[in-house]
C-alpha cells in the first residue's frame, strides 16, 4: 500500500492506472483537491477513499497511520511549499509510517542542484513562492538527502523528470 500526498489527481490517477495490484491512499489538506481525489477513488479499484492530512496537524497523521505501514510514499510538489520544518516533520513521520524493510520515500518537484537553480525558470518559481511566504522556497537536493539520512534514510536515485522537475528515491536504512 502507498501512501501519497499531492494535490495533482493526474499524478493519483497515472500511479493507480500504472500500479494495479497496488493500493493507493491519496492525502491532501484542502478541501477542492480532496474533492476531485474522491471522483477518482470511484473510477479506480486500487484508489482509497483520500485523506485531509496537512502534515503540521498531529492529529491528521495519526489517521492516516491507520492506514499503514506503507511500501511507500510519494510527495508531489510540497516541500518547496512549506517550510523547512515541514520537511523534517514529514521525514521524521514517513519513518514510522514506511514498511521497515522495503520502505521508500519520493519527492517530486523542482530543486536546486548544488545550491544553483537549473533554469531561469526555476529561479522566476523560487522568487514567486518566496513573494507569498518567506519560509517558502526551492530546497536543495543534497541537503534533503542529508536531512534524510539523518533519519534512518539512504539516497536510492535521482532521476530528472519532465518540465524540470527531479525525483528523488529515498530508502529507509
Amino acid at each position: 500500500m502507498l501512501e501519497v500526498a499531492s494535490g495533482f489527481g493526474e499524478a493519483v490517477s497515472y500511479f493507480a492506472n500504472s500500479h494495479p495490484d497496488t493500493i493507493f491512499v491519496p492525502t491532501d489538506p484542502q478541501e477542492p483537491c480532496l474533492e476531485r481525489l474522491r471522483e477518482l477513488a470511484q473510477s479506480h479499484e486500487n484508489l482509497a477513499q483520500p485523506l485531509k492530512l496537512n502534515i503540521f496537524r498531529a492529529s491528521q497523521w495519526e489517521k492516516v497511520a491507520t492506514q499503514g505501514p506503507f511500501d511507500g510514499m510519494l510527495v508531489f510538489n510540497l516541500i518547496h511549499l512549506i517550510p523547512w520544518s515541514g520537511t523534517f516533520e514529514l521525514l521524521d513521520r514517513a519513518s514510522t509510517l514506511l514498511a521497515s524493510d522495503r520502505g521508500f520515500l519520493a519527492f517530486h518537484g523542482a530543486f536546486l542542484r548544488e545550491g544553483m537553480f537549473m533554469s531561469e525558470s526555476d529561479r522566476e518559481f523560487d522568487a514567486d513562492i518566496k513573494s507569498r511566504d518567506t519560509e517558502w522556497g526551492l530546497r536543495d537536493l543534497d541537503q534533503v538527502v542529508r536531512i534524510a539520512g539523518e533519519r534512518g534514510f539512504r539516497k536510492e536515485e535521482i532521476r530528472e523528470m519532465r518540465s524540470g522537475n527531479w525525483m528523488l528515491i529515498l530508502r529507509r536504512q
